[in-house]
């Protein structure tokens, strides 16, 4: 199966963005995102590129989390990115 992407977001991009498998449940999702919220949060990391990170963990979580958004990722009529 191709990999599908949700508004240029690449389907292994977000389960790796959070640290956990394709299979984790919505407990493990939450607890992988709060604890990457924690790590790249600007008020908490000085790095420069903290914010971007941040931002790529929340974007994982929200389309991880989300029904909707979650089963249009493995949906074989889902747009495909382009490499």
């Amino acid at each position: 199966m191709p990999l599908v992407c949700l508004s240029g977001f690449w389907a292994h991009d977000a389960h790796d963005q959070l640290g956990v498998t394709a299979d984790a449940g919505d407990g493990e999702l939450k607890k992988a995102y709060r604890k990457m919220a924690i790590r790249y949060h600007p008020d908490k990391n000085p790095s420069p590129d903290a914010e971007e990170k941040f931002k790529q963990v929340s974007k994982a979580y929200h389309v991880l989390s989300d029904p909707v958004s979650n089963s249009m990722l493995f949906d074989a009529r889902a747009v495909t990115c382009s490499a």
